[in-house]
């Protein structure tokens, strides 16, 4: 699976004894016999011994044969040693495959290991040079280790390994025995000894040990990396979206217009998706060479594109990658400007379903130096499936990453641009951008002519939400939207005006958890203003609130701590009592918010 996403594959199977067993003659008849036995089969090989072992370990037929005049020149002992020696216990051998991995795709690594697999009688296996038995230091190796430790500043006597007993310096002496050289108790007469069971002992001092920490030195003491500055991100795309169009749609096609507006940038974006969020990104991967199709058959995916004679690539991370995958590439992805200096801009598109199991690892990689960008694609499920999938990724902490979600296309843009020049710098975050597949009429947007207003509606969209309507001191009530539900909103509210002959305010959120940081920072109990209530909510227009979401109607019920007035919340997810809306419904029928407005109207009245 993973070769055919285009990744490397390394495994360590048997280690260097055991490994040159199997090269011996008759080792491919024992390799064979080997890959017939489970785990559990080849744990109670551990436990046998003389015939019974030669005969369990050569098996039924003609083969087992071959794999007998093999076993016939080897002990006990020797048999059993190599049955352990798993290629996940040779530390030199992990080493030289770390040395393989390919600098230009991902790799994956499997090593075969097992704690389990050593007798009862016999302690667990150590790691060491010689593999995974216990090491012994001889006379002659103590000397060694203290000439090899003259060379390089070390001093070899601080630790030794006897027979499974570690000796450190600490005043006690070490008893001469059959099993402990008279030349060791001599040269290290005030070495303390404690068994190896308590606790990790430390690794033997030999000279395979002292090269494999020369080995890790080399590339763990080096100079800091020096952090680089990112692309320069634009704050406008300088384009303008059709009529009728998704915020879904929006995101795709400014990536495919990035290359276009902004090179530079174009050239640090990697993407990855989920398999089912690939066709958002069909634009971004129509720059490259083979197109989509071709894109889908390889693991890393250069994306290449002509402006001006200026060659810009980027690079897509396709396959099937499953939740904790996508997670961790994306995570690993984000951490590339702090650990090697490479200033990439991470995005992530996953769909609603995957969503909630791509979160945990996602926000966990963001809590630390992880900067990336996920937008979560709508793919066509209901809402209640979509509202249960999430499981409550409305509750983003904002120290971690800032959540929008956009209704309009322009919003869509300024998002994915302020979201792309967070990323890559020491001060930044990480963004969360909810899309929908729902074309929107971009005309109820209202978007200002004027160049300060269009600057002022982008930073009100980025710190959170704006009034789209501005009822007045006259409105009686207040509707709220979050994403695809505002054509209905704005309908809701035109018929309201229209039938009661007074003004109706309409607010549109494009990040709630925003406006709760800003309610809880106002009561104290989180650090930041709470400027973005005032603007969104004046104190001297207060008004009962409908809020309307495309989800979980409790997802804003906490706006009646704004200032206390009444509230009735709408959303997808629990529509109404009655037969279920069709699949191409709005996701709140206008009727329903205005029954629900008038029902609270009256409410407050006192009718």
């Amino acid at each position: 699976m993973f070769e055919a996403a285009g990744w490397q594959v390394l495994t360590v199977r048997h280690g260097r004894r055991l490994g040159a067993l199997l090269r011996a003659p008759g080792g491919q008849a024992l390799t064979s016999r080997l890959d017939q036995l489970s785990p559990a089969e080849y744990q109670d090989l551990l436990h046998l011994r003389g015939t019974e072992l030669r005969r369990r370990l050569a098996g039924p037929g003609a083969a087992g044969a071959g794999v007998s005049r093999l076993l016939d020149t080897m002990g006990d002992d020797e048999i059993l040693a190599c049955l352990r020696d798993l290629g996940g216990h040779d530390i030199p051998l992990l080493i030289d495959a770390f040395d393989e991995v390919a600098a230009d795709r991902p790799t994956v690594l499997f090593a075969y290991t097992d704690d389990l697999l050593h007798a009862p009688d016999q302690p667990a296996p150590a790691v060491t040079e010689q593999g995974p038995a216990a090491a012994v230091i001889s006379a002659g190796d103590a000397d060694a280790v203290d000439a090899d430790a003259a060379d390089t500043d070390v001093d070899g006597g601080d630790v030794a390994v006897v027979d499974g007993v570690a000796a450190s310096r600490a005043g006690v002496p070490v008893e001469a025995g059959p099993d402990v050289p008279a030349a060791v108790v001599a040269r290290r007469a005030d070495l303390a000894v404690r068994p190896a069971g308590d606790g990790l002992g430390p690794l033997p001092w030999s000279s395979g040990a002292r090269r494999l920490a020369r080995h890790v030195a080399a590339y763990l003491d080096r100079a800091p990396t020096a952090p680089r500055d990112p692309a320069p991100v634009p704050a406008h795309t300088g384009r303008a979206f059709p009529a009728w169009i998704s915020t879904q749609a929006a995101f795709g096609l400014l990536l495919r217009d990035l290359p276009a507006l902004a090179p530079a940038t174009a050239a640090a974006v990697v993407t990855v998706s989920t398999r089912a969020a690939d066709p958002v990104l069909a634009g971004w991967l129509a720059a490259g060479p083979d197109g989509p199709a071709g894109a889908a058959d390889r693991g890393a995916v250069e994306v290449v594109a002509d402006h001006g004679g200026r060659r810009v690539s980027g690079r897509h991370v396709a396959g099937g990658l499953s939740a904790a995958a996508f997670g961790g590439v994306l995570g690993s992805l984000g951490v590339a400007w702090s650990r090697q200096g490479l200033p990439l801009l991470p995005i992530g598109v996953a769909d609603e379903v995957s969503a909630g199991r791509v979160l945990p690892g996602w926000l966990a990689a963001g809590a630390t130096d992880a900067r990336s960008v996920l937008a979560v694609a709508d793919t066509g499920f209901d809402a209640a499936s979509r509202a249960l999938a999430w499981n409550g990724g409305d509750g983003v902490p904002t120290a971690v990453a800032t959540t929008w979600i956009p209704a309009f296309a322009d919003d869509t843009a300024w998002c994915l641009l302020a979201g792309l020049d967070r990323l890559a710098r020491l001060d930044g975050a990480s963004s969360l951008v909810r899309l929908s597949a729902r074309p929107v009429d971009q005309r109820l947007a209202e978007l200002p002519a004027d160049p300060d207003a269009r600057r002022r509606r982008r930073a009100l969209v980025l710190a959170g939400g704006y009034r789209l309507h501005e009822g007045g001191p006259d409105a009686v009530i207040t509707l709220v939207g979050v994403g695809p539900v505002l054509p209905e909103v704005q309908l809701a509210a035109a018929r309201l005006r229209a039938g009661l002959g007074r003004e109706v305010s309409v607010v549109c959120l494009t990040s709630p958890n925003a406006v709760f940081h800003a309610l809880q920072a106002r009561r104290g109990l989180a650090e930041g203003s709470d400027a973005l209530l005032a603007e969104l909510f004046p104190a001297e227009r207060r008004t009962p609130i409908v809020t309307v979401v495309d989800g979980d109607p409790r997802a804003l019920s906490f706006l009646a701590g704004v200032h206390g007035d009444p509230i009735s919340t709408l959303g997808s997810a629990a529509p109404p009592p009655g037969s279920p809306p069709a699949a191409d419904a709005e996701p709140v029928p206008a009727d329903t918010i205005i029954g629900t407005a008038l029902d609270l109207l009256d409410e407050a009245a006192g009718r």
